[in-house]
């Protein structure tokens, strides 16, 4: 039977694994990597309850505010989709929900926005010069700019329409949504990308409320929409188990393995479950 203080046990040694990783120079990862390794690891050990002031974490900060996105001596091209997102996620958490690092990273996803609403991996510099990107990115950049606007930092509502207008366009005919990269819409509908779906619809809907809106565009109701993807996601699940066919080289071995991108499939569900 799972208890409280198993899942704090299982905390503690994710934890203690994380922190055994860490490299001397306070980093996760290497290369051109390192700064998304090392925001991930540190934002999960923000949530994990460990203090700033514990010595390796603070190691891990300090480095973080000296490299990566949203500083002035850094620009766009040098960013990436998901290490933005995180930044914002984790500057929020801290408490710097309102320093000029954290207004420069949202200002990075605002406009390195696909035209179809969505994002992909490489921000394209003050432009919106590219047609698609795929439902992954898309919903990080969606949990940053949420943050954002919970926040009060302004985000403007070109922005937030056109995400808000993919996501209520672009599920499949059983509810759910796929990986979609290119921006295709027929993209067979996976567990992640689903529970993707109902994480990213539920705060775009927030986050637009009381904004004016182009009813134009109401062909079905969103709510109808959200409620359809999750009853595909609760048909589909098994904590065991990301349903739908997994994408790519590293997808398919990963599926072969018994996984298809298992945590990131649970953590999604985790995300959509608290933010529906």
């Amino acid at each position: 039977m799972l208890t409280a203080a198993a899942v704090d046990e299982a905390i503690e040694r994710g934890v203690a694994w994380l922190l055994d990783e860490q490299r001397a120079d306070g980093t996760w990862g290497s290369g051109s990597r390192a700064f998304g390794h090392s925001v991930l690891a540190a934002y999960a050990l923000l949530h994990s309850g460990v203090e700033v002031e514990e010595k390796r974490f603070a190691k891990a900060i300090r480095w973080l505010d000296r490299h990566g996105p949203g500083l002035r001596r850094t620009r766009d091209k040098d960013a990436d989709t998901y290490s933005t997102a995180l930044l914002v996620l984790l500057l929020r958490d801290r408490g710097l929900a309102l320093e000029p690092r954290m207004r420069r990273a949202v200002a990075i996803l605002a406009r390195s926005q696909a035209a179809n609403g969505q994002w992909s991996y490489a921000p394209r510099s003050g432009k919106r010069g590219h047609d698609a990107g795929d439902n992954s990115n898309t919903q990080f950049a969606v949990l940053a700019l949420g943050a954002a606007v919970g926040a009060g930092l302004p985000v403007d509502d070109e922005t937030l329409r056109r995400a808000w207008t993919w996501w209520r366009t672009s599920a499949q005919k059983d509810g759910g949504f796929g990986y979609a990269s290119g921006g295709s819409k027929a993209s067979a509908s996976t567990g992640s990308m689903t529970a993707a779906g109902v994480a990213s619809i539920a705060i775009l809907e927030s986050a637009r409320a009381g904004r004016a809106t182009d009813t134009r565009e109401e062909d079905e109701p969103t709510s109808r929409v959200l409620e359809r993807a999750i009853e595909r996601l609760a048909r589909g699940f098994e904590v065991d188990h990301n349903f739908g066919p997994a994408q790519g080289g590293v997808g398919q071995r990963q599926r072969k393995a018994g996984r298809g991108w298992l945590h990131y499939y649970l953590w999604s569900v985790e995300r959509a479950m608290v933010l529906a």
